[in-house]
């Protein structure tokens, strides 16, 4: 195997490694924002479902189930 094959390897592999790399991140940087998104959710979630309880007439109230 000549240097100049053994050169063509290495810039093969180095290309593959970056277009790996860019996906790689490309998916980090998506998930990275649905986390955020669900952060968001899940904050609002908690929001709403901080004055729900048996004291708040407006919110929903806890019955027994009938078969106890």
């Amino acid at each position: 195997m000549g240097s100049e094959q053994r050169l063509e390897g290495v810039e093969a592999r180095v290309a593959w490694l970056e277009k790996h790399l860019a996906d790689l991140d490309a998916v980090v940087r998506e998930l990275g924002d649905e986390l955020q998104r669900m952060r968001v959710d899940l904050a609002q979630l908690q929001a709403s479902q901080a004055g729900v309880g048996e004291g708040d007439p407006s919110g929903p109230r806890y019955e027994v189930p009938p078969h106890y």
